[in-house]
């Protein structure tokens, strides 16, 4: 049901982004990639840029900014066939904690989590 400025359906469409996004960053804690795929991995993630906001998912420049690192991520994903001249390495150190930190904030995107003190 919808209010008639369809707040219902932005609100799912915000969860099932959040849904989505959570599945694909927990995903990537068990990637392996090249070193340099990793770094690109790396700028995907800076790119949401928490420290300017947070992932605030009712405001359209931080949703849009989401679904773009989505798509950039799952055509970053590994393939099933790796070269073998570029050897695959799992998640380093840095990005892991990235990627954890991510999963955190979007757990409480839907405000389940966000009472004070919470936060990293």
């Amino acid at each position: 049901m919808t209010n008639g400025n369809g707040e219902a359906s932005e609100a799912a469409d915000r969860a099932r982004l959040r849904d989505d996004a959570l599945s694909l960053l927990r995903e990537a804690l068990d990637w392996f990639l090249t070193p340099a795929e990793w770094v690109d991995v790396a700028a995907i993630l800076h790119g949401l840029d928490l420290e300017a906001g947070g992932l605030d998912l009712a405001e359209p420049a931080r949703r849009q900014a989401l679904e773009d690192a989505v798509v950039q991520l799952e055509l970053a994903e590994p393939h099933r066939i790796d070269a073998v001249d570029s050897p695959a390495e799992p998640v380093p150190p840095d990005i892991r904690e990235r990627l954890n930190v991510l999963v955190v904030e979007l757990s409480r995107a839907d405000g389940k989590d966000s009472a004070p003190g919470g936060k990293r």
